[in-house]
């Protein structure tokens, strides 16, 4: 997800424990892994589990987020490549 957000590790964890990227990559593994909110908090810089489990359980305000449309055609382009 680094690749297609186009975002270095070392700049994401310098960023915000609320930035977009971040609560992207967390919800995301939050459906599609068993990874506890502690790990998630402490591997991407978010903070406690709490506030990894308040702002990673909704995206409602990040799809207004600039950022996401070019991460969104990203992984259509991704997705393509596949097939």
């Amino acid at each position: 997800m680094l690749e297609l957000l186009e975002v270095r590790e070392e700049d994401l964890l310098a960023g915000r424990k609320g930035d977009w990227r971040k609560r992207l990559i967390a919800h995301r593994l939050r459906k599609e892994t068993s990874v506890s909110l502690g790990w998630l908090g402490e591997r991407l810089g978010m903070g406690s589990e709490g506030h990894v489990s308040r702002i990673s359980a909704s995206l409602d305000d990040v799809a207004q987020h600039p950022g996401l449309r070019s991460f969104q055609r990203a992984m259509m382009q991704n997705a393509r490549k596949k097939d």
